[in-house]
């Protein structure tokens, strides 16, 4: 028998007109109930039961309060703005203590100390369930601990039951709550329901409020629910309500899923299917997060030979260390002549990096001695031979006879002295030379630390994924992926390092350390 669409308006059992309480027992709402009444069987003192939004929390202890209200005295206080000699004043009223002159915080927590003692000694057990707890002050928190710390031995007076969205686990995080977190005995969550508790659900709505066709959703109308509303009971109960409303002057007898998905698109439910906690966003974007990162680092490892790059390091390391610290030692010469040696003999042991820039030249001749009948008056020419690591510089020199002592000396000790004069002031000038170069090669490929500029100090890294081929290197800052030449913000990435990175911005380099 088809229900009119009157007789449906009056038993839409999902809408607010329906007033009565009916709890549905999906899994995770069952595990909660049997955590919770363990907890206070216990006397475990605190409670925390936390879910997203319209998950069912409130249902929960509702469920508990009606279930075991003659075992235990329940208060409850479901704003959570209230200050605290309010929400003491209130929970006074609900367990019938006399406020009378009673006008501030200690009077009012002295009159609930001396009723928990009263509870106590004919064995009933006080429990104050405060809803809507992540919206608390610290304050709050505060007379918490006072209320927690009412005992008799080792057994608390009264037992606490906080409850609120997941962001109340990083307010317990916070400074000065370490105390508060501690002793939070039992910890409980509430999860969406499936496909298939979501179908029971709308089920158990129908059969309870009496509705006259139960199968009033077909199976697919069912299953798009779920899609739709992520198993939250709070939105299965508006998108059916608006289902159920539809149908009433559509003429059409079922719900199907092109219906809910017409009520879904509603302007007037506008985003009201996609609000879901910003607690959860977070999480799914830290898995996802963690789940690219391992998928790079992975990756970059598999391509990376482990044994080649620890080879290259070494030998690379071994090299500056050679250069800074290598020494020249100048080889002499042969000579046919015995009796004088070569000049080049003569020549002092250097610590620099000549041989690093000098070009490799050919075989220079040997000395060419000069002539022993040159007078005061003339000039004589000579080529002196500079050996080298590799190879040998050929310095042509011109001689001008000096003082008469200087000229009557033995001409084996003048040519000495000479040599070692000329000799000395050619590597000064190519050690000069070298320096000059170094130098400007180092002031060219000048890279700045990372505190020359605060904006690229700010970036985070998240990960770093080195390979062999530039093309496969990136990068993770700020959940973006980023290749060598990729643009960010005003920085261009330059260079991705083994643990560094080089930014370029204005033609300027800086360099970021990339485990920060």
């Amino acid at each position: 028998m088809q229900v009119s669409p009157q007789e449906t308006a009056q038993v839409n059992p999902f809408g607010e007109q329906f007033r009565a309480f009916q709890f549905y027992p999906s899994e995770s709402h069952k595990k909660v109930v049997h955590r919770i009444t363990r907890g206070l069987e216990c006397n475990c003192g605190l409670i925390l039961l936390t879910g997203e939004i319209g998950i069912g929390k409130t249902s929960v202890c509702r469920h508990i309060m009606q279930s075991f209200g003659d075992k235990y005295i329940f208060a409850e206080s479901g704003n959570p703005f209230f200050k605290p000699s309010e929400q003491l004043y209130n929970f006074c009223k609900q367990y019938g203590i006399d406020t009378t002159s009673r006008n501030s915080i200690s009077d009012l927590t002295e009159g609930l100390h001396d009723f928990f003692m009263q509870q106590a000694e004919v064995g009933r057990k006080p429990v104050i369930i405060i809803d809507e707890s992540h919206l608390l002050g610290e304050e709050h928190f505060s007379l918490l601990l006072v209320l927690y710390n009412m005992r008799l031995g080792a057994i608390p007076l009264v037992q606490i039951i906080l409850i609120g969205q997941v962001e109340i686990m990083d307010r317990l995080k916070q400074p000065g709550l370490e105390a508060l977190n501690q002793r939070i005995g039992v910890r409980c969550e509430l999860f969406p329901m499936n496909m298939e508790e979501t179908e029971n659900y709308v089920q158990f709505k129908l059969v309870n409020a009496d509705f006259s066709d139960i199968a009033i959703f077909d199976k697919k109308a069912l299953t798009r629910i779920w899609n739709v509303t992520g198993g939250l009971p709070r939105l299965i109960n508006h998108i059916s309500s608006h289902a159920l409303d539809t149908i009433t002057f559509s003429g059409t007898s079922k719900i199907s899923s092109a219906l809910i998905d017409k009520v879904a698109s509603d302007p007037m439910y506008q985003g009201l299917f996609t609000i879901r906690t910003k607690k959860h966003h977070r999480k799914y974007g830290m898995f996802i997060t963690l789940a690219l990162v391992s998928a790079l680092l992975g990756w970059s490892a598999y391509q990376l030979n482990v044994s080649a790059l620890l080879k290259t390091y070494a030998k690379q390391t071994l090299f500056q260390k050679e250069i800074t610290q290598s020494e020249i030692s100048v080889r002499p010469e042969t000579s046919s002549k015995t009796a004088a040696p070569s000049s080049a003999a003569l020549l002092p042991k250097i610590e620099t990096n000549i041989l690093a820039i000098l070009p490799p030249l050919p075989e220079a001749p040997e000395l060419t001695e000069p002539d022993s009948n040159f007078t005061k008056d003339t000039t004589v020419e000579r080529q002196l031979t500079i050996p080298t690591k590799n190879s040998a510089v050929s310095v042509t020199v011109y001689d001008t006879p000096k003082e008469k002592a200087f000229s009557e000396a033995p001409e084996e000790t003048r040519t000495q002295q000479e040599d070692n004069a000329i000799i000395s002031q050619a590597l000064k000038s190519i050690q000069v030379e070298a320096t000059s170069k170094d130098n400007s090669m180092q002031l060219s490929n000048e890279i700045l630390d990372e505190p020359s500029h605060p904006a690229l100090e700010a970036l985070q890294i998240d990960a770093l994924a080195w390979s062999k081929d530039p093309s496969t290197r990136m990068v993770v800052i700020g959940n973006q992926v980023l290749h060598e030449g990729d643009q960010v913000g005003n920085f261009v990435l330059k260079t991705i390092g083994r643990d560094h990175l080089v930014f370029s911005l204005n033609g300027i380099d800086f360099k970021k350390n990339g485990r920060s």
